[in-house]
């Protein structure tokens, strides 16, 4: 969607998040999340950030907030293992790195979703610097139900081509999925 390659791309992202326990997906608008469900309804509490950025926005741009969400769903889950006996506090310690991920992988035997009450969600944003169609917040937008009628879908990037275009060309135009993102 952006008119230059995002520092951290969903990809990265979305293996990260399930490293960490998390369910990921990527949206129609490009938004990655990571969730875990916990035992208790009820919403999920949500943190992120965009992982977009610009040629001045410095080193942690925005990267920052979606790492240190994911670290902290980690670092819960694994706290939460700990205290119900899944793992050591030795165990937990001595997780091998991950070459590929650059960082540790829960065992695959755990359950997040079992060992945790509430649910917990990371978001990573798309375009929320608005780029390439000098139209920021894209993605929160998407998420909160405001795109479609905020009118930024006939934001026009350089060559003239719409958001809504773009989007249906990546296969996501249709704005009912964009609507469907709405919490």
């Amino acid at each position: 969607m952006t008119a230059h390659v995002p520092p951290l791309s969903p990809a990265q992202l979305k293996a990260w998040m399930q490293a960490a326990g998390m369910d990921s997906w990527v949206d129609a608008i490009g938004n990655v999340h990571g969730r875990v469900e916990g035992s208790l309804p009820g919403p999920a509490t949500f943190t992120g950030s965009h992982y977009d950025t610009v040629v001045d926005g410095g080193k942690y741009d925005g990267a920052l907030g979606i790492i240190a969400g994911i670290a902290a769903v980690k670092a819960l889950v694994l706290e939460a293992a700990v205290a119900r006996g899944a793992l050591t506090r030795e165990e937990a310690a001595r997780l091998p790195v991950d070459p590929a991920l650059g960082t540790t992988a829960l065992p695959t035997t755990l359950n997040a979703s079992a060992l945790l009450r509430r649910s917990l969600r990371v978001v990573g944003f798309a375009d929320e610097e608005g780029v390439r169609f000098q139209s920021t917040y894209l993605g929160s937008r998407a998420l909160a139900g405001s795109l479609a009628a905020s009118g930024a879908l006939d934001a026009r990037d350089g060559a003239g081509v719409t958001l809504r275009e773009a989007l249906a060309a990546e296969g996501a135009g249709d704005e009912a999925a964009l609507r469907a993102l709405g919490v």
